[in-house]
């Protein structure tokens, strides 16, 4: 995705290509998929999605083993060609294209949904609602996986991954996305278990899922059907 400067940002990031560079595991890839999968039920309910920011594909590769069509977009090649090794060991078709979620040459209406994982909260404000705006022209609904304020933030080899992500809490999310007038939803979920005890389990909520959707013709949570 190149490197970025966002608000509250402690430092600068390496290229993707740095970060995934190992081919992943159906049994990784099983766990990720139950870890986020307040976003992945009801993507695999979609006949097309968009991924947006293609990692290690392990969500991509699961949607696909689902049945759904998936595209994942990434402005890195060597990111896209690491994820396709793996569809490849899975035996799966997802179609990947080289380009910026913020600005894609797709037709308007061409996915059911377009979602991405641990992607925008590399970014700035704007930068955040152009990837909105851009999404909710390809599909009607959008989702963004994010690490909510409660995400361990340690440092380029452990959960914060590269050190440069913005830690927000929910409401924080809506005010960033507010001006584009659209029903927006911000809500925890959890991939850490901090202890069960006698079958009652404490979760750990570090992650938030950002759903947009656009609006029906006059009517919106704010009055507008404008994406502006």
């Amino acid at each position: 995705m190149g490197d970025t400067q966002a608000d509250g940002e402690v430092g600068r990031r390496s290229a993707w290509s740095d970060v995934y560079t190992r081919t992943e595991t159906a049994e990784r890839m099983m766990r990720w998929a139950t870890t986020h999968h307040p976003m992945i039920v009801p993507l695999m309910r979609c006949d097309r999605v968009l991924e947006v920011g293609t990692g290690t594909g392990m969500l991509s590769g699961f949607l696909a083993l689902a049945g759904v069509k998936v595209t994942t977009l990434d402005l890195d090649r060597q990111v896209l060609d690491v994820a396709g090794r793996f569809h490849d060991q899975l035996g799966v078709s997802v179609e990947s294209a080289v380009g910026d979620g913020m600005a894609t040459s797709f037709p308007d209406d061409s996915f059911d949904a377009v979602y991405s994982q641990g992607l925008w909260e590399h970014f700035t404000d704007e930068s955040i609602r152009a990837f909105a705006r851009e999404g909710l022209r390809l599909a009607p609904t959008v989702y963004a996986s994010v690490p909510s304020a409660l995400y361990p933030h340690i440092g380029r080899w452990g959960p914060g991954l590269v050190g440069n992500e913005r830690l927000m809490r929910s409401r924080r999310w809506l005010q960033i996305l507010s001006p584009l007038h659209v029903p927006t939803q911000a809500e925890t979920y959890t991939d850490w278990k901090l202890l069960t005890v006698v079958g009652v389990t404490v979760p750990y909520k570090n992650q938030l899922l950002v759903t947009l959707n656009r609006p029906v013709h006059g009517n919106s949570h704010s009055g507008s059907s404008a994406i502006s």
